[in-house]
C-alpha cells in the first residue's frame, strides 16, 4: 500500500508539473506571436506625435482652437469609454460571467495601482470637463453636458475613494485584509443588462453633443476638422499609454507560473504543495472553497470557546472553595482570572466578527448560482449552529458573572 500511495503521488505531481510546464510554453508562444503588439503601438504613437508636434504652434495661436480640440477630446473619450462599456456588459450577459476567485496577493497589489491610476485619471478628466465647460463657446447645451460629464466622474471618484475607505476601515477593524474577488457587483444577469442600457444612451448623449459641437464650429466659419483631428490624435496617443501601462502592470502576474515550475524541479516540491501554491499564488481560491473554510473556522471557533469554559471551570470552583477569612487572596485570584478570561473570550469573539465581515464581502460581489448556492447552505449551516453558541456564550457568561460577584463579595468585605 505505501508503494502504491507513492506511486500515485508521483503521478499526480508529474501531472502537475506538466499543467504548469503548458501553461509556461503557452505564455511563451502568446509573446513570440503577440510581443510585436506593444512596440507597434509604440510606434503608432511615436509616428502621431511626429506629425502632430511642428502643428502645434499654428494649433495653439488660432483663437479658440485649444479649447475646441480639447472638448472634442473629451466628448470622444466619454463615447469611446461609455460605447465599450455597453458592449462588454452586453458580452458579459451572453457569456454568463466568469469564475468568481479571491484574488491572490499579487494580483491584489497589481489591482491597486490600477486603481489609483484610474483615480488620476478622473481626477484630470473632472478638471478638464469643467474648466472646458466654462471656457467654451457656442451652444449652452454642448456646455452643460460637458459640465454634467464632469460631475458624473466626481461622484464616480467620490465612491471609488469612499469604497477604498471602507475596506481600509473593516480591515483595521477586523485586523486582517478585506478579501478581494476577481467578480464585481454586476453581475452576468439583469443587472448586466441594466447597466448596459445605462451606457448606450449616455455614450449616444456623447457622440450627439460632439456632433453638435463640430456644427457649430462649421456653421461658425471656423476650422472644424483641426480640432476634430487634433481631439482625435490626442485620443489616440492616450490609449495606447493607458493600455501600455495596464499592460506592463499585467506582465507582473505573468511570472507566478515560471517560479512554481522552478521551485517544482529544484525543491522537489509535492502534488499537495504544488496544487497549494498554484491555488495561492496563480488563480485563488474559489469562493465556494473559502465560504466552506469559514464554515470551518465557525465551528473551530465554537469549539474553542466550549474548552476555554470547560478549562476555567474548575479554577473558577477553586477560588470559590478559598475559605471566606482569606478575602484577599480571593479577590486577587478573581480578577486576575477574570482578566484571563476577559482576554481569551474577546479573541474568539473577534475571530467571529471577523468570519462574519469577511461573509459579508461576498453580498458585494454577483455571485453565480452555484456559488449561490455554497452561501445559501453556509448561512443555513451557521444559522444552525447559532444555538449551540447561545449555549456555550451562556455557560462562559455564567463563569464571568461568577468571577465578577466574587470580586464584589470580597470588596464588599
Amino acid at each position: 500500500m505505501p508503494e502504491v500511495q507513492a506511486s500515485s503521488d508521483e503521478f499526480e505531481r508529474k501531472l502537475w508539473l506538466d499543467y504548469v510546464t503548458k501553461i509556461n510554453d503557452r505564455d511563451l508562444q502568446s509573446a513570440h506571436a503577440y510581443g510585436i503588439t506593444p512596440w507597434a503601438l509604440v510606434a503608432v504613437a511615436g509616428a502621431i506625435i511626429y506629425r502632430s508636434v511642428p502643428q502645434i504652434p499654428a494649433f495653439w495661436a488660432t483663437p479658440g482652437m485649444p479649447t475646441a480640440g480639447l472638448a472634442v477630446f473629451l466628448l470622444e473619450a466619454d463615447f469611446l469609454f461609455h460605447f465599450l462599456a455597453f458592449f462588454v456588459f452586453l458580452i458579459f450577459y451572453c457569456a454568463s460571467g466568469i469564475e468568481a476567485r479571491l484574488m491572490p496577493e499579487q494580483n491584489i497589489r497589481a489591482a491597486r495601482v490600477k486603481e489609483w491610476f484610474i483615480r488620476a485619471l478622473l481626477i484630470i478628466s473632472i478638471v478638464a470637463h469643467l474648466g472646458v465647460a466654462r471656457a467654451l463657446g457656442g451652444p449652452a447645451f454642448v456646455r452643460w453636458v460637458l459640465a454634467l460629464f464632469g460631475l458624473f466622474w466626481f461622484s464616480n471618484l467620490v465612491r471609488s475613494i469612499s469604497d477604498h475607505l471602507k475596506r481600509v476601515r473593516e480591515a483595521k477593524k477586523s485586523k486582517l485584509p478585506v478579501p478581494e474577488f476577481s467578480s464585481g457587483v454586476i453581475g452576468p444577469n439583469v443587472t448586466a443588462i441594466l447597466a448596459a442600457a445605462i451606457m448606450g444612451p449616455i455614450a449616444s448623449v456623447s457622440m450627439t453633443t460632439l456632433l453638435l459641437l463640430l456644427r457649430q464650429l462649421h456653421q461658425g466659419g471656423g476650422p472644424w476638422l483641426l480640432p476634430l483631428a487634433a481631439g482625435t490624435q490626442f485620443l489616440i496617443v492616450s490609449v495606447i499609454m493607458t493600455s501600455l501601462f495596464f499592460w506592463g502592470i499585467g506582465a507582473v502576474s505573468r511570472g507566478v507560473y515560471l517560479s512554481l515550475e522552478r521551485d517544482v524541479l529544484l525543491q522537489n516540491l509535492s502534488a499537495s504543495e504544488i496544487r497549494s501554491r498554484f491555488i495561492r499564488e496563480a488563480v485563488g481560491p474559489g469562493v465556494g472553497e473559502w465560504l466552506q473554510e469559514l464554515e470551518q473556522k465557525h465551528r473551530d471557533v465554537i469549539a474553542k470557546i466550549g474548552e476555554l469554559t470547560n478549562s476555567f471551570r474548575p479554577k473558577v470552583e477553586e477560588i470559590e472553595s478559598i475559605d471566606t477569612s482569606y478575602p484577599l487572596e480571593r479577590a486577587g485570584r478573581a480578577k486576575n482570572l477574570l482578566k484571563e478570561l476577559n482576554e481569551a473570550f474577546k479573541l474568539q469573539v473577534d475571530h467571529l466578527r471577523t468570519i462574519f465581515s469577511q461573509l459579508k464581502q461576498v453580498a458585494k460581489t454577483s455571485p453565480s448560482k452555484r456559488e449561490m448556492e455554497i452561501l445559501l447552505l453556509v448561512l443555513d449551516q451557521l444559522n444552525s449552529e447559532g444555538e449551540r453558541l447561545t449555549g456555550v456564550a451562556g455557560s462562559a457568561g455564567q463563569l464571568r458573572a461568577r468571577l465578577e460577584n466574587l470580586a464584589k463579595e470580597t470588596q464588599k468585605a
